[in-house]
Order: structure tokens, then C-alpha cells, then sequence
């Protein structure tokens, strides 16, 4: 049995990442880790979150295997959209900026999300798989 550390990099978006090995599932919050034992061979590996999915094929050689997910939209991404839709919510309330300004920030916010979904939806999760053994 060779055990298998599953790392999610990133803490947003703060939805559940759901993992799917041959048939079994499990999930990851944001910056968690999880290990499993897996026999050496090939497996798919399914990366799953909302309408987000990507599928890998895997293959398990050795003792201690290390991988890493990341998303397609970095952290970065997520927490510029959110302070400015609030910044831009607040001066529209108080009638400093018009509606036309929170709209447009709402538009350029959804519009790569849409984009991602429709021309890389099969690759919005990547991982890097690393080897943990180590010659002491």
C-alpha cells in the first residue's frame, strides 16, 4: 500500500472540493490535507467543485506520494472581486458613484469565471505529484 497525501492549495473560493478515486470520495476545505492508502496502479482522479470539474489519470509507483491541487483563478483573484464589489456597494448606497460602476466590477468579475467555465472547464484544477521518499 503506498499512502497518497492529498494538499489543496488556496483557501478561496470556500466551497468543498469533492476527490473522487475510482468510486471513492472524499472532500477538502481550503488548506487542508488528507492521506490515503492506495495500491500501486493507475487511477482516475477526479477533481470536482460546483459546476468546476477536471479528470486526471494517476499512476502510484512508490511508498509516499505528495499532491498538490491548485485552481485555474489564484486566491488574488477572489479576494480583489470581493473588496470591490463591497467598496463599490457602499459609494452606490451613499450615492457617491452610480449603479452603472457596480455593475460593470460585477460584469468583469463574473465574465472570467464564464469564460474559465466555457473554454477550460476540464482544466480548472491542476495538481503536481510529488515523491516523498527520501535515501537517509
Amino acid at each position: 500500500m503506498a499512502k497518497l497525501k492529498f494538499i489543496r492549495n488556496g483557501k478561496l473560493p470556500f466551497r468543498k472540493l469533492k476527490i473522487s478515486i475510482n468510486n471513492d470520495s472524499f472532500f477538502l476545505k481550503g488548506d487542508e490535507y488528507k492521506e490515503i492508502e492506495l495500491l500501486q496502479g493507475d487511477y482516475n482522479f477526479i477533481m470536482k467543485m460546483d459546476w468546476w470539474k477536471s479528470t486526471n489519470r494517476i499512476t502510484i509507483n512508490s511508498e509516499g506520494n505528495t499532491i498538490n491541487i491548485k485552481h485555474y483563478l489564484p486566491d488574488l483573484f477572489y479576494i480583489i472581486g470581493v473588496i470591490g464589489s463591497t467598496v463599490l456597494a457602499l459609494l452606490t448606497f451613499f450615492s457617491l458613484v452610480g449603479i452603472i460602476y457596480i455593475s460593470t466590477w460585477v460584469l468583469l468579475f463574473i465574465l472570467p469565471q464564464i469564460y474559465f467555465y466555457i473554454a477550460w472547464h476540464d482544466t480548472y484544477f491542476s495538481f503536481e505529484m510529488t515523491s516523498d521518499n527520501r535515501d537517509v
